[in-house]
């Protein structure tokens, strides 16, 4: 009886061990980011992307104490520039699903807004990231002062 036990627990041992492993997700997203311009284009991870124009902008200024922190809205081409691209308008940190399996999220603008008035479109610079398999994680990033 004792061999019998002893043979049982090799063979459940890595039977229990590999059931654990079942519920591993898919391999992790691969991702890329790259900066842009209001104009300018960029291939990130196999995508090609326009920056076209902010939709909104009501972040907070840094300066100005407010109640709601507020968000961006960018307006990107998506695909060959020739021939115009499809349109979508991304909202800061907020990943969009773009093609099957492939994200894209604004992930950082830059400058935050200062009080008062806009802030002029040239100054503008958006980090962007894309990625396959899942949305792609949020960076550690920070506009530089």
């Amino acid at each position: 009886m004792k061999n019998f036990c002893a043979v049982a627990a090799l063979v459940a041992l890595p039977a229990l061990s590999l059931a654990g492993c079942a519920t591993a997700s898919g391999p992790e997203p691969s991702a890329a980011s790259a900066t842009l311009r209001l104009g300018e284009t960029a291939r990130i991870g196999g995508l090609a992307v326009r920056a076209l124009r902010v939709e909104e902008d009501s972040r907070c200024p840094s300066n100005v104490q407010c109640i709601q922190a507020g968000t961006v809205r960018l307006a990107v081409a998506l695909g060959a520039a020739r021939a115009g691209g499809r349109e979508t308008v991304l909202r800061l940190d907020e990943p969009v699903e773009v093609e099957p399996r492939r994200w894209l999220r604004l992930a950082a603008v830059c400058p935050y807004p200062r009080a008062p008035g806009p802030t002029a479109p040239s100054a503008y610079r958006f980090l962007l990231a894309a990625a396959t398999g899942g949305p792609p994680p949020p960076p550690d990033f920070a506009c530089p002062p």
